[in-house]
């Protein structure tokens, strides 16, 4: 993932997050959902970072981490 001047773009956190899911790396998956789900103010996009970090904890078996 690269990044200019060290910020961190949402659409590349997005892109990141979906490529680790569908490595199996559901612990990374959660982890830039969440980073995604901050750089952002949009509301869809939040939803949809939520729901993939939700996900991803699932996959884990931390569904006490995936309902929040």
């Amino acid at each position: 993932m690269e990044t200019k001047d060290s910020e961190l773009d949402f659409g590349e956190l997005s892109k990141s997050t979906a490529q680790a899911t569908r490595d199996g790396s559901y612990y990374p998956a959660a982890t830039l959902a969440i980073m995604a789900y901050d750089t952002t103010s949009d509301p869809s996009e939040k939803a949809r970072m939520a729901r993939d970090a939700g996900n991803a904890y699932r996959h884990l078996g931390k569904y006490e981490e995936a309902e929040k």
